[in-house]
């Protein structure tokens, strides 16, 4: 039992570092968006957060993409969006990516 066991966990931290090394790394594009009046950060963020995403991460890089202190944005202010690329793949015996 002592062996499986042992087994179990070198088999299950084996394939997690698998996945940390050969995961897949996001790729971004960049968008400039002008705050309308009325708009907040949280709702930018909404517009730009990928499928799969999570709008915290978003408004994570708006902040730091624009070095902003506060959660307040300003009509008229011009913030840089980095959104997230979607990953497409085709299966037709081989993976092809698409991006």
């Amino acid at each position: 039992m002592k062996a499986f066991l042992v087994g179990f966990c070198c088999t299950c931290i084996l394939f997690a570092c698998f996945n940390f090394l050969f995961g897949e790394t996001p790729s971004y594009r960049e968008a400039v968006v002008v705050v309308k009046h009325g708009d907040t950060l949280w709702d930018i963020a909404c517009a730009h957060t990928a499928e799969n995403e999570d709008v915290r991460e978003v408004m994570y890089r708006i902040q730091n993409s624009n070095d902003l202190k506060t959660l307040h944005v300003y009509p008229g202010q011009v913030l840089k969006v980095q959104q997230r690329v979607p990953y497409n793949a085709q299966y037709d015996g081989l993976m092809i990516a698409n991006k």
